[in-house]
């Protein structure tokens, strides 16, 4: 494998201990929610803390600050409404 694949199967995985089997991972994966509902926020944030692996760290209202929030934070994975104001989900702005 590459370096460059190496280095994302690490930062997903971590590395192999004594069994094969078991996968562990440093770190908790980093997740950026944005909905223009506080509600719909703060569920999917309880929802995913519970979880050891998962780590919120961060939310936005609308697409526009979500963007501006994940060149800042640089989440895994970015959990996305598609229907929000000011800017939706499915806009591509430069």
């Amino acid at each position: 494998m590459n370096c460059r694949k190496d280095a994302l199967r690490n930062r997903l995985f971590g590395c192999l201990n004594s069994a094969p089997s078991e996968l562990v991972r440093p770190v908790p994966f980093r997740v950026l929610i944005a909905d223009d509902h506080a509600a719909v926020r703060g569920l999917l944030r309880v929802l995913l803390e519970n979880h050891q692996d998962w780590q919120v760290c961060g939310e936005a209202e609308n697409a526009f600050e979500a963007v501006a929030k994940a060149s800042q934070l640089k989440p895994d994975l970015i959990i996305l409404d598609l229907a929000m104001p000011v800017m939706d989900g499915t806009s591509r702005r430069s």
